[in-house]
């Protein structure tokens, strides 16, 4: 039988409660304590799971979802004194800051490679690629723009497809300015290893859309990332299971914290990701 895993939970906004929920419906971890600046928040956190709100030293993993910018200062400690973090995406404010993380038992939030739509449709060498990450403002993650905060986890997604032999080049890149002062939408094109691809970021559009769709080694391929829904040339494919993403990246985490092989993000993959997204943010700044 496994080794029940501890765990303590820094930061109760939206993406913490649900790390929360999904570890406290593990048989095979416990939730030991959540905590939070504002301490109505760990109390509803707290009330709904059974955790404490005082933070207790002997956790085996700590999840860090608190705003971008803290996530360094929060979790380089917890790495020296021996615990694996789980770090929400993006890892940083920056590939640079990042590097300070980069430490084996350091783990990120790229939960959507383990999205249902993106594990049943297990896409293989792409050649072409239509992705659109939209929905409307919600005041969410204003500290950083839509290429660190929607976008990344496309960027990740095209990046581990791609392969790591292949770094991804911009082709071209449009962004405009909205709700947040920065970057809330944009158009790019990427390029390499036999890929072309485009993808659209928007935190400012009218509906939610989160979809794949073109072409790999395969054939033709679509995935609906709301709705867990893949397609292959047209016919519906099966789930491999029913967990979604942050249940499937919680086994994913266990696995590597038992020292089995898992394809949760480490922090060099995560910092590809956020190299990527800058130099699509100088392309953007230096467009007339």
């Amino acid at each position: 039988m496994s080794r029940v895993v501890k765990v303590g939970l820094i930061g109760c906004g939206v993406m913490g409660a649900r790390h929360a929920s999904v570890v406290a419906a593990c048989s095979e971890a416990h939730l030991a304590c959540v905590v939070d600046i504002v301490p109505a928040k760990a109390r509803a956190v707290a009330e709904r799971t059974g955790a404490a709100t005082t933070w207790c030293d002997d956790v085996d993993v700590a999840i860090v979802a608190t705003p971008t910018a803290s996530h360094v200062d929060v979790a380089a400690p917890l790495l020296e004194r021996g615990l694996w973090v789980l770090v929400e995406k993006p890892v940083a404010s920056s590939e640079a800051e990042a590097r300070v993380l980069d430490h084996p038992r350091c783990l990120v939030g790229h939960c959507e490679r383990f999205n249902p739509a993106v594990r049943a449709g297990a896409i293989r060498r792409p050649t072409r690629l239509e992705v659109h990450r939209e929905g409307p403002w919600t005041g969410r993650s204003a500290d950083i723009d839509v290429l660190a905060d929607v976008m990344v986890h496309d960027l990740d997604l095209l990046l581990g497809w791609a392969g790591p032999s292949h770094d991804l080049s911009c082709v071209s890149a449009r962004g405009w300015r909205g709700p947040s002062g920065r970057i809330d939408r944009a158009e790019v094109e990427l390029a390499g290893g036999g890929l072309q691809a485009r993808l659209v970021a928007d935190r400012m559009g009218q509906a939610r859309r989160r979809t794949v769709a073109g072409q790999d080694a395969r054939g033709s391929l679509s995935l609906d990332l709301v709705a867990g829904h893949a397609a292959r040339d047209g016919r519906s494919v099966a789930p491999v299971d029913d967990r979604d993403a942050l249940q499937a990246q919680w086994a994913a985490v266990r696995a590597r914290v038992a020292a089995r092989e898992s394809a949760v993000a480490g922090v060099g993959e995560a910092r590809r990701a956020l190299r990527l997204a800058s130099i699509i943010r100088e392309r953007i700044q230096q467009s007339p």
